[in-house]
């Protein structure tokens, strides 16, 4: 399973050197299905990745200063 929006998840302008590493890293983890650990993962300051649980947490998203969700489940 591949999600299209891990390209766009950092805009190009602010990217580092490390944060394309980070990039190349997660989408090879996501292409080979690598799962992360459960609960809400900060992946950089703007940037969370969690699953349903988190995403129905309006406690967590509250707390964490989450603003939006993007959902890449498939089927």
């Amino acid at each position: 399973m591949q999600c299209a929006g891990y390209k766009t998840a950092v805009p190009t302008k602010i990217r580092s050197e490390d944060q394309k590493l980070y990039i190349k890293k997660l989408k090879t983890r996501m292409n080979e299905g690598i799962y992360f650990p459960t609960g809400a993962t900060k992946l950089f300051d703007f940037l969370y990745l969690g699953g349903e649980d988190e995403a129905t947490n309006l406690q967590l998203i509250s707390e964490l200063g989450i603003t939006h969700i993007i959902n890449c489940a498939a089927g």
